[in-house]
Parts: structure tokens; sequence; C-alpha cells
């Protein structure tokens, strides 16, 4: 291959994987992106069904009430 190749699949390479000076290439930025979205999701989801539940009881408190 010609070196002009060579040093642009290099460079494509130390982007994606990182170097000797930084090692953390876009490939683990990605990761972490993903993973907090992923906690975030899980957050969201178990808020929305707190809200959910709560509305669920406020509706039927009088019902509740008097069950007890």
């Amino acid at each position: 291959m010609d070196d002009k190749y060579t040093k642009m699949i290099e460079d494509i390479h130390e982007a994606l994987v990182g170097n000797d000076y930084n090692d953390e290439g876009l490939i683990k930025k990605v990761c972490k992106i993903e993973n907090k979205v992923n906690q975030h999701d899980t957050l969201f989801k178990i808020g929305a069904g707190i809200i959910a539940f709560l509305t669920g009881v406020a509706a039927f408190w009088n019902d509740i009430k008097s069950a007890f």
C-alpha cells in the first residue's frame, strides 16, 4: 500500500481505539454514552411507574380508605 493510505488507516485506528497518550478512543466514548443513556432510560421508567402508581392511588383513594 501507499504510505498515504497507511497513514490514513493508522489515523482512523488511532481515532477509534486511542493511542499511547490517550487510550480512550471513540469506541470507548460511545460505550460510555450508551451506558449513561440506558441508566437514564431506566430511571425515567421507574419515575413514570411511580407517578402512575400514585395517580392510581389518588384516583381510588376513597375506595382504598373504605376498604380498611
